[in-house]
């Protein structure tokens, strides 16, 4: 499971955009798990049920990646197995005197969410365009606050700025991502 590294000029080589072989039904699922997790979640009310469900629907589909056809759309793919797991616990739950959500009621919001999907994946290529566009140093404080996770005030001491001064600059690039990606949906 390792991507290609896209070749950048030195001053973005941390750049956290990367080539893809797009047809690698391994990738695909390693890039889902974050929308897969939140598609669950919006479908059962306990957390642990979602870990569960999440290993459940993770293991059949490495089970049985080599039935997905290339050239569809992996996370429908995946969204749908997950829904055909959660339908699964529901019928073995139901055989239980406790009662939880009705299977049209899943269905439901089920749709709603696969409905969703390709709005995602576009929000998804609008956020990365706009980073593109920052400067090399905005997309180094970026990839630093989102990406590493670490705190305003290490990265301050790194640079050798205030805390607050960056928390500023910070809410320009947030400002400034915001701005460019809202362009560029009204003019898709």
């Amino acid at each position: 499971m390792t991507a290609k590294k896209q070749s950048h000029p030195p001053e973005s080589q941390h750049s956290t955009i990367q080539l893809i072989d797009a047809d690698d039904p391994a990738i695909l699922l390693e890039q889902c798990q974050a929308s897969l997790r939140g598609y669950l979640i919006s479908l059962t009310a306990n957390m642990q049920d979602v870990d569960d469900l999440l290993q459940e629907t993770n293991h059949y589909l490495v089970e049985h990646l080599d039935q997905f056809e290339q050239g569809s759309h992996f996370k429908a793919w995946a969204f749908s197995v997950a829904r055909y797991c959660i339908l699964a616990q529901q019928r073995d739950r139901s055989r239980s005197r406790i009662s939880y959500m009705e299977d049209a009621t899943i269905e439901l919001l089920a749709n709603s969410a696969i409905d969703r999907l390709p709005g995602e994946d576009e929000r998804i290529h609008t956020l990365r365009h706009c980073i593109q566009k920052l400067a090399p140093g905005e997309r180094s404080l970026v990839r630093q606050v989102y990406i590493d996770k670490k705190s305003l005030t290490h990265i301050a001491e790194n640079l050798g700025r205030s805390a607050n001064a960056l928390h500023k600059t910070i809410s320009r690039i947030r400002q400034a991502l915001r701005v460019c990606i809202e362009q560029h949906i009204t003019r898709h």
